[in-house]
C-alpha cells in the first residue's frame, strides 16, 4: 500500500504545494483555531440539501458506473470515482477534525467539488483552472461566511486543505500508473 501511495518519495510538485500550506495554515493559525471554544451555528438548510442531493447524484452514478459502465474514457471513469469517494469521504473527514478540535465546521461549501478538476486532467491547465476557481469560490463563500459570523478565517482554509489533500491522495490511489510502483 506504501509502495502504490508513494509516500516514501522524495515531495515534488502537488506534494510540496500541500506540504507548505499545511505549515502556512499551521502558522497563520497560531493556536487560535483550538483556543476558541466552537459556537453553535446551523448550516443554511437549503445549501445542505443542495449539497446532498448533488453528492447523492454523484455517488450514485460511480456506482452505477462500477454495476454498468457508462462508456466513459479511463480517466473519467477515475475522476467519476474520485469525485464520488470525495463526496463521502471530505465532509466526513472535515467533521471528524473538526469535532475532534472542538471547532465550529469552516462553512456550507462542498469542497468535495475540487475532484472535479480531475475530468479536465489531460490538459493539465485547464485541470488547474478548474481547480483554481472551485478553490477561489470556495474561499470567497468561507471568507464571507466566516466575516458575518466569525473573524477566524482558520477553518476555511482548513477545509480547503482537507479537501485538496483528500482529492490528491484518492486520485494517486485511483490512478492505474500506480499499481505496480
Amino acid at each position: 500500500m506504501l509502495a502504490k501511495l508513494k509516500l516514501l518519495k522524495t515531495p515534488a510538485g502537488p506534494d510540496t504545494v500541500l506540504m507548505i500550506s499545511g505549515v502556512l495554515i499551521v502558522w497563520l493559525a497560531h493556536d487560535g483555531m483550538l483556543s476558541r471554544p466552537s459556537t453553535t451555528a446551523l448550516a443554511d438548510p437549503a445549501m445542505l440539501f443542495i449539497n446532498l442531493l448533488l453528492a447523492a447524484v454523484v455517488i450514485l452514478s460511480a456506482a452505477w458506473d462500477v454495476l454498468r459502465p457508462l462508456g466513459l474514457s479511463a480517466s473519467r471513469r477515475i475522476a467519476l470515482h474520485v469525485l464520488a469517494c470525495s463526496a463521502l469521504f471530505v465532509p466526513l473527514l472535515t467533521w471528524i477534525v473538526f469535532f475532534l478540535n472542538d471547532v465550529q465546521a469552516g462553512d456550507d461549501f462542498p469542497w468535495w467539488l475540487l475532484a472535479a478538476c480531475l475530468f479536465w486532467l489531460p490538459a493539465r491547465r485547464l485541470a488547474g483552472l478548474v481547480f483554481g476557481i472551485v478553490l477561489l469560490c470556495g474561499l470567497g463563500m468561507g471568507a464571507w461566511q466566516q466575516g458575518l459570523a466569525n473573524p477566524s478565517f482558520t477553518p476555511v482554509l482548513w477545509s480547503a486543505w482537507i479537501a485538496s489533500y483528500l482529492v490528491y491522495l484518492l486520485y494517486r490511489v485511483f490512478k492505474p500508473e500506480d499499481a505496480l510502483a
